[in-house]
């Protein structure tokens, strides 16, 4: 019975999201709020990196069982990129030439890590952030920063390329590279990863089955893993947050669920110009576009939904909307 464990992780959330509204008066505390949570990604480097060596031969994807957030190799993944993009977003709007070091430094660092976890969604995470940086989603156009921007994100390029040539193991390059899902059930030698993706598609049309089931209600949320077990005797998740939203919430809450995305980015939309040039948060409501856009992908292939990213992100925005 997981009900305690989830009511008490939801409302904790809900609480944290309004203790922010309440008590981060200032720009410089929201942006120390953020800095947290860099602190807390980069926490977990060390643990990953002991628990990866100490692990015999048969291990070859890195994630940390000590630290909730990256007990699993896909959400590890995940808070490694927003850790370099969080650290990308630091390096060009810092004056100063040390903070600019520090910050892709320690990018430099991340970026390995999501491909030493082995996981697909983190591969392809890293190639949308490539494509937002190219797209100019983190909002700096100014001739005299771009040079450096560039600079920065050449050398993440490269050192994303040299650690998949030579430090990944030659499983984990190929379950990195196994993204077509159809290619499980079809004849030849099964590549690394095809278990995973026939074992996600069984989940699938298992989730999409309780959603027929039970369509406007859903089966309660925190109740689907139970619920699946009854049905269809699997406790796996879905690996999908939209699903699963569906599924213990019902179509009513899956539809809110989306009109709450649809008001994060409107709201953004009209903050970006305001604080463009802001000396205490210059661009922020850029890079929380880019964390709401990362966050959207990988609810496609994690279970996040109900994970503290979204009350961030909320309560980020309201106090930029209020300011």
């Amino acid at each position: 019975d997981y009900t305690e464990r989830w009511l008490f992780q939801h409302f904790s959330r809900v609480a944290f999201a309004v203790f922010m509204m309440q008590f981060i008066r200032t720009p410089r505390q929201l942006r120390w709020v953020f800095l947290t949570l860099l602190g807390c990604i980069l926490a977990a480097v060390p643990l990953a990196l002991t628990q990866f060596a100490q692990a015999g031969e048969d291990v070859f994807r890195l994630y940390s069982r000590v630290v909730n957030w990256a007990d699993n190799e896909n959400r590890f993944a995940f808070g490694c990129i927003l850790g370099v993009a969080f650290l990308y977003y630091l390096f060009v709007t810092a004056r100063s030439v040390w903070a600019k070091s520090i910050s892709v430094l320690g990018a430099c660092v991340l970026l390995p890590l999501v491909l030493l976890a082995a996981s697909r969604s983190g591969f392809m995470g890293l190639i949308l952030l490539g494509a937002l940086v190219i797209s100019g989603a983190f909002g700096v156009r100014q001739s005299g920063a771009r040079g450096p921007a560039i600079a920065a994100f050449l050398m993440l390029v490269a050192v994303g390329f040299m650690t998949f040539a030579f430090v990944l193991g030659p499983k984990a390059r190929e379950r990195v590279l196994n993204l077509n899902p159809f290619a499980a059930g079809t004849p030849g030698p099964r590549l690394e990863g095809a278990a995973s993706a026939e074992q996600r598609a069984a989940t699938l049309k298992e989730t999409l089955a309780v959603i027929r089931m039970h369509p406007v209600t859903g089966v309660g949320i925190g109740n689907f893993r139970w619920a699946n077990k009854y049905y269809h005797d699997s406790f796996k998740p879905p690996h999908n947050s939209y699903l699963w939203a569906g599924a213990e919430g019902g179509t009513v809450v899956l539809l809110l669920y989306l009109v709450l995305f649809r008001l994060i980015w409107q709201r953004l939309g009209r903050l970006r110009e305001i604080y463009a040039r802001r000396p205490e948060l210059p661009y922020f409501p850029h890079w929380l576009r880019v964390y709401m856009v990362l966050f959207i992908f990988f609810s496609f292939f994690a279970d996040v939904w109900l994970e503290e990213h979204i009350f961030l992100i909320v309560a980020a925005v309201a106090l930029l909307d209020h300011w």
